[in-house]
């Protein structure tokens, strides 16, 4: 379709459906919807006027028109108002309504009438829909690639008598019935269903998060249910009939059945369970083969001065103490529950001799955002002889290292009702430290102003 016929078919879609939505809007809305369409008119009727892609690349003569140069500038604009469309059409109509006949009852055993593929402009849409918000939870999304995803979470669905897995498209939740010969996830949207072969799959990996279905009611949803995205209200829910969306402004539980969208006032909406007692971490394995480690330029701890004014060398012996603080900070690529308390037992990796190794294990608590630190205090004693009539400096210098090492650990949840769940996390050892700490002296220098021996 040229952008000139795109521009009336959409001028004739969004009239045909203003005539017949006109009835039952009040006449401030009507004249909000003629402000709309009738400037799209006037441009459908400029695309249709006889200027060439020529001549709109030619400058404008003194005998052009201004008429014709307009038209070439909205040609040019044309790519851009076709990206509006969609927009346009949201703003003119108004929100789907509820079908009475649709709601709260039981869906046939045979749709009655297929579900179709969603519209072209609605994965243009979706294009632009916020993230996926599970809160600090495991829970992710994971796009349909050919087979089901360890860990897809399931209910079976005894009206039907099979299983359908939780799946997604867009922002709108749905459900994939594996029976089906060709894999897609069934949903609602803008009073419709849908059908999609372009979706998502809900993973819960290791069966780590324990899940729940609450009792709702007119939109009502949960402290702790599972939002499909941020920044939206629609969130994932069931009925006897099967899975679909609680969407909360409009007070229903959405059930995509073939072409159509099934409303109930009363669902089950889905949950995490939160009310977590402890979490531990164990079994750290570091993988030293891709240790990276920074030797920074020795560092001066400390420092002492030792004059011989005598006329004969003279020996000293030195005693230079300092404290040093390493850190160490245990970075993990998962979400730990906030206000519980968290530990981990492990060794601390650390260097000697340019070496990794690993000092002995514990167990301490662990927060996901604070660097733990040590103070270690290295004393050093050194014996040296001071030419007379000079002085010396003896110095105390240490290495600073700063290590990352990737690891992976077990984590142990534990509920307050006794249950526990595990699975595995992966992470990166963050330390900085000073080892090889040695002392030595500098250059002597003369004394000035001494007596001659």
């Amino acid at each position: 379709m040229t952008p000139s016929t795109s521009f009336v078919a959409l001028v004739v879609a969004i009239h045909s459906r203003r005539v017949i939505s006109m009835p039952s809007c009040p006449v401030e809305d009507r004249n909000k919807m003629a402000k709309l369409w009738i400037p799209l008119v006037l441009l459908a009727l400029l695309q249709r006027t006889r200027a060439g892609p020529n001549d709109c690349d030619q400058q404008p003569s003194s005998g052009s028109s201004f008429l014709k140069y307009s038209i070439c500038s909205l040609q040019r604009a044309s790519s851009w108002v076709d990206s509006k469309v969609t927009e346009v059409v949201d703003i003119a109509l108004p929100p789907p309504v509820l079908d009475a006949s649709l709601g709260n009852r039981r869906p046939e055993h045979v749709p009655r009438k297929s579900a179709p593929r969603p519209p072209s402009h609605f994965f243009r849409k979706a294009q632009g829909d916020p993230p996926a918000d599970f809160g600090k939870t495991s829970l992710e999304w994971k796009r349909w690639g050919g087979s089901l995803p360890d860990g897809a979470v399931s209910i079976h669905n005894s009206y039907f008598n099979r299983v359908d897995y939780i799946c997604k498209v867009g922002c709108h939740s749905g459900y994939y019935d594996s029976t089906l010969d060709i894999a897609a996830c069934a949903f609602t949207s803008d009073g419709s269903g849908y059908s999609s072969t372009q979706f998502e799959v809900l993973v819960n990996k290791d069966d780590f998060e324990i899940l729940e279905w609450k009792e709702g009611y007119g939109g009502s949803v949960t402290h702790n249910s599972v939002k499909i995205c941020a920044n939206n209200d629609i969130y994932i829910g069931k009925n006897k009939y099967g899975l679909g969306e609680v969407k909360v402004s409009e007070k229903v539980f959405n059930l995509p059945w073939g072409g159509s969208r099934y409303w109930y006032s009363s669902y089950m909406v889905l949950e995490t369970m939160r009310d977590v007692k402890r979490e531990h971490l164990m079994d750290v394995q570091y993988k030293m083969a891709a240790a990276k480690s920074i030797e920074n330029p020795p560092e001066v701890l400390n420092r002492n001065s030792i004059s011989n004014g005598q006329c004969e060398s003279a020996t000293h012996v030195v005693t230079l103490s300092k404290s040093v603080t390493s850190t160490q900070k245990w970075e993990i690529n998962f979400a730990l529950t906030v206000g519980v308390g968290t530990t981990i037992e492990t060794g601390i990796p650390f260097i000697a001799q340019g070496k990794i190794d690993l000092r002995a294990s514990f167990t301490y608590r662990l927060n996901k955002e604070d660097t733990r630190s040590e103070t270690t205090t290295h004393s050093l004693t050194l014996e040296t002889t001071v030419p007379a009539s000079h002085s010396c400096v003896i110095k105390m210098e240490g290495k600073k290292y700063s290590l990352d090492v990737p690891y992976t650990a077990r984590l142990k949840r534990t509920y307050r009702n006794g249950e526990t769940t595990w699975t595995t996390v992966t992470g990166t050892f963050k330390g900085v430290q000073i080892s090889e700490v040695q002392a030595d002296m500098e250059r002597c220098r003369r004394l000035p102003n001494v007596r001659p021996c």
